[in-house]
Order: structure tokens, then C-alpha cells, then sequence
């Protein structure tokens, strides 16, 4: 059972679901990271992939399942290091 993305809580393990909108890279003086913005009818929740420069699969457009826990960052839903599943469809 997935959680709406509006209704996230920090500190709490939740699903989310929705559709991947953009993917950004962090600097390299910071660190490898990607960080995928994802989002459902309700919001949008940042997923960041520390130590990674690629997470195969991922791209805009394409739907995907993110587990757990929720932080906050500049005030935006967060989830570091997040299992993932993509799938066909919505």
C-alpha cells in the first residue's frame, strides 16, 4: 500500500508511487549523488541515490515504488537511499 506523496510525515517509513518529473546530479566536490524528483497527484518527494552517479532504469517519465524513511530538506519531502521498484504503469 503506497502513501500519497502530500501526506508524508518525517520520520516515518512509507511507499510512495508516482512518476519520475526530473533528475539532477550532484556536483562532484559534493559527493556522487542522484537525486530524482518524483510525483503523484498529491505532491512531489525528492529521492536521493547518495554514492551513485546512475540509477539504471530511472528516467523521466517513467512510473516507479520508493521505500523509506522520510526526511525534510529546504522544507521538501525526502528519502535517502530509497528501495525501488519501477513498473509499466501507474
Amino acid at each position: 500500500m503506497t502513501t500519497a506523496i502530500g501526506q508524508l510525515q518525517p520520520r516515518q517509513v512509507a511507499t510512495v508511487g508516482g512518476d519520475v518529473v526530473a533528475l539532477t546530479y550532484a556536483p562532484r566536490t559534493a559527493g556522487p549523488a542522484v537525486v530524482v524528483r518524483l510525483a503523484d497527484s498529491t505532491g512531489m518527494v525528492s529521492l536521493v541515490f547518495q554514492g551513485r552517479v546512475d540509477v539504471p532504469g530511472i528516467q523521466p517519465g517513467v512510473h516507479l515504488t520508493a521505500h523509506g524513511r522520510v526526511g525534510t530538506l529546504a522544507g521538501m519531502p525526502v528519502i535517502f537511499n530509497p528501495a525501488y521498484e519501477l513498473s509499466e504503469e501507474p
